[in-house]
């Protein structure tokens, strides 16, 4: 199918990888977004943390307030080479997820969702390189 969509002007590297990177795009797209639109569970009494929704706000704009140490994740991508900076982005949005996914408390999941967004970026400025 992709012979059809990507014809000879494209390089066979680029052709061998479309769709391994769409996929992983996606993926890591999605586990980036998934908590707001849970708020509402993710705070609740049962299976929840018990707390407020204004505190998992809180947590969320904490994590997404790190986007302002973008930059410098920008002179790490710089200073390596692309795949090595998609790895690094790769492990650290999956520790962030198991982080979040195992937390106990609001503390380990900030860390955990802060972990996943500044990660994240440092995966899609690899693959943008």
């Amino acid at each position: 199918m992709q012979r059809r969509i990507l014809d000879d002007g494209y390089s066979l590297e680029v052709r061998e990888n479309v769709l391994p990177f769409t996929l992983t795009r996606l993926a890591a797209n999605t586990c980036y977004r998934f908590a707001p639109p849970f708020i509402a569970i993710i705070a609740a009494e049962s299976g929840g943390f018990d707390v407020s929704i204004a505190d998992i706000g809180l947590v969320i704009s904490i994590s997404e307030l790190a986007g302002f140490l973008a930059p410098l994740l920008g002179n790490f991508v710089d200073r390596v080479s692309r795949r090595l900076s998609m790895m690094v982005g790769l492990a650290g949005t999956t520790i962030g997820v198991i982080l979040m996914a195992v937390a106990p408390n609001l503390i380990v999941l900030g860390i955990g969702l802060t972990l996943l967004n500044l990660l994240k970026s440092c995966f899609d400025l690899g693959m943008g390189a």
